[in-house]
């Protein structure tokens, strides 16, 4: 009897037992399985009833039900975006600072690189110092732009305006130069808005030139200081009056005519002969009209001439033979009575001479300063124009206004300092609507 014999559960066989592989049925019968070791796990009772055995863990009680934490909304993303929308102010901070080394006449690539350097690295360190928070980036487009457009009068006075234009204009110029200049007019106009201190720049914005008021009669101011009386002799236009002329030589009286119509003093040849004047050869020469017609006459610089106790320091007097008439040496002109208000008073036989404010002297300044000019027109429509004065004076120009006069407005522009027999220098800015294609230079004023 074999093994399967014992079981009660096997079939009974008659014959002999059909083989099959193990895991497929046998011809009508049940399929065979290798037999399995059910494991500790085979009792049930044994897990129910909290029974642990050393091949299984036991079992842990089910965890508590823990409420879901509320999400909280990152405050980055608001601070990114308040970034995003502040991006103009860093490009108006570039256009800034591009302008200002454009108006000092740095080349376009220099300029670029400066400005963006010194605004973009130091937005990098902020980012940097936040660990690239939200906050960082929107204190980086913020406030060191805003530092670096409100704190540039400190180092540039007044240029803010003109460098936000000129740098917004350049900015701008790949939109074509009308959108360029148009942009930068509006830069400009907001730069003007923030207020600028005045002060001298490389490029000075030329200031336009207004009509002067009528100046005061002499009659308002009787008791000025600067009241000075000469006694004359003759009637009409051969009024005489008697000069102390000093020479580097000599001094003396000579009489001269009053004459109110005359530019310039004039003395013979031989009155400057005998005050020690030389006439060089190449001294500057003017043009005027004579009762002999009209003559070219050299141009000398007297040291100095008294009118009663008044001094008149370096008097521009023309050489004119032609001019001594009448018992004269020659004329007081307009370059030595043009600095007074005149009265004449012809019961008391006197000339009654009181000293304006401004002590303009460019009649005697004109003829020594030599000035030449050279306009150039930027892409941006800013238009430059380069001054050069030269002084063929033994002196200095202490001060010297030029007007610039174009088609429909004119602008002076302020020379100081112009050495005897050297130059001075400037470069004038003029405003971007003005049409100044053709233009001339006339001195205004000066003072020696």
């Amino acid at each position: 009897m074999s093994d399967d014999d014992d079981d009660p559960w096997s079939p009974d066989w008659d014959g002999p037992k059909p083989k099959a592989r193990l895991g497929r049925p046998a011809r009508g019968g049940a399929p065979r399985t290798a037999p399995v070791d059910p494991g500790p796990l085979a009792d049930p009772l044994a897990e129910f009833e909290g029974a642990s055995t050393p091949h299984r863990k036991p079992l842990l009680p089910p965890k508590k039900h823990r409420p879901a934490r509320p999400v909280r909304r990152s405050r980055g993303g608001f601070f990114r975006w308040l970034a995003l929308f502040g991006l103009p102010l860093p490009v108006l901070a570039v256009a800034s600072l591009v302008g200002v080394a454009l108006l000092r006449g740095a080349t376009l690539e220099s300029a670029v690189l400066a400005g963006t350097t010194l605004v973009v690295l130091p937005m990098l360190a902020f980012v940097a110092a936040f660990r690239g928070h939200g906050f960082g980036f929107a204190v980086a487009v913020w406030a060191w732009p805003a530092l670096l457009i409100l704190g540039l009068p400190l180092y540039f006075p007044g240029e803010r305006a003109d460098a936000l234009s000129e740098g917004v204009a350049w900015l701008a110029l790949p939109l074509g130069e009308e959108r360029s200049q148009q942009a930068g007019k509006l830069a400009g106009e907001l730069g003007a808005l923030l207020g600028d201190s005045a002060a001298t720049t490389p490029a000075t914005p030329a200031e336009e030139v207004t009509p002067d008021p009528e100046p005061a009669s002499a009659a308002e101011e009787p008791d000025e200081p600067g009241r000075t009386v000469l006694p004359i002799e003759g009637e009409g236009r051969h009024l005489k009056v008697e000069v102390r002329f000093e020479g580097p030589d000599q001094e003396a009286v000579l009489p001269v005519l009053f004459d109110t119509g005359a530019t310039f003093t004039t003395l013979d040849r031989g009155a400057l002969t005998a005050l020690g004047v030389p006439i060089p050869t190449d001294a500057p020469t003017a043009r005027f009209q004579t009762a002999n017609g009209e003559m070219e006459s050299p141009m000398v610089l007297v040291p100095r001439l008294w009118l009663a106790d008044r001094p008149i320091e370096h008097v521009t007097v023309a050489v004119c033979d032609a001019c001594a008439q009448n018992g004269s040496y020659g004329l007081l002109g307009l370059n030595v009575t043009g600095q007074f208000q005149v009265t004449v008073d012809n019961e008391l036989a006197e000339v009654v001479l009181v000293e304006r404010e401004d002590g303009d002297r460019h009649l005697d300044v004109a003829h020594w300063l030599q000035i030449s000019a050279v306009a150039r027109r930027w892409p941006t429509g800013r238009v430059e124009i380069e001054l050069t004065a030269r002084n063929r004076a033994p002196i200095e120009v202490s001060e010297a206004v030029v007007e610039v006069e174009c088609a429909s407005r004119s602008f002076a522009v302020q020379l100081d300092q112009v050495p005897a027999g050297g130059s001075g220098e400037t470069t004038v800015s003029l405003p971007r609507d003005v049409e100044c294609g053709e233009y001339s230079v006339v001195l205004r004023s000066g003072r020696w």
